[in-house]
C-alpha cells in the first residue's frame, strides 16, 4: 500500500468516525446498509406430497392476497416449495429403477445421462 492509499484509509476512517459521532446515519447505512428481510411465520402445508406441493403454494398465494407477505417474500417462499417439489419429482423418477434393482445413484445418473432402460 503507497503512501497515497494509506492516507486515502486515514481519511475514510475519520470521515466514518465522524459521522458515527454525530449520529449520521445516511453515511454509517451507506456502510453497512440496513437488512430489509424480516422472519416470515407462515402456517404452511407440509409439501412432502404432490397435494402438499399444491396446498403450499396455494397459503402462499393467500398470504399474499391477505397483505401477511409481499411479493418477494412470496417468491422466496414459492421457490423453496418448488425444491420440494422437484425432490418429489426426482424421487418418483428413481423408484422405478430402485424397483429394477439398480441403486438410486445409478438410477438417478443414468437419468441425468438420458439413458432410461
Amino acid at each position: 500500500m503507497g503512501i497515497m492509499d494509506s492516507e486515502v484509509v486515514r481519511i475514510v476512517r475519520q470521515v466514518i468516525d465522524d459521522a458515527a459521532l454525530e449520529g449520521d446515519s445516511v453515511c454509517l447505512e451507506c456502510l453497512a446498509p440496513p437488512v430489509w428481510e424480516r422472519p416470515i411465520v407462515l402456517d404452511q402445508p407440509t409439501a412432502d406430497t404432490p397435494e402438499g406441493v399444491s396446498a403450499a403454494r396455494q397459503a402462499i398465494v393467500q398470504a399474499v392476497a391477505a397483505g401477511h407477505l409481499l411479493p418477494g417474500e412470496a417468491a422466496t417462499l414459492a421457490s423453496v416449495v418448488d425444491d420440494g417439489r422437484k425432490t418429489l419429482e426426482t424421487q418418483e423418477l428413481e423408484r422405478p429403477r430402485c424397483r429394477l434393482g439398480a441403486t438410486p445413484a445409478e438410477g438417478l445418473s443414468k437419468v441425468r445421462s438420458g439413458f432410461v432402460a
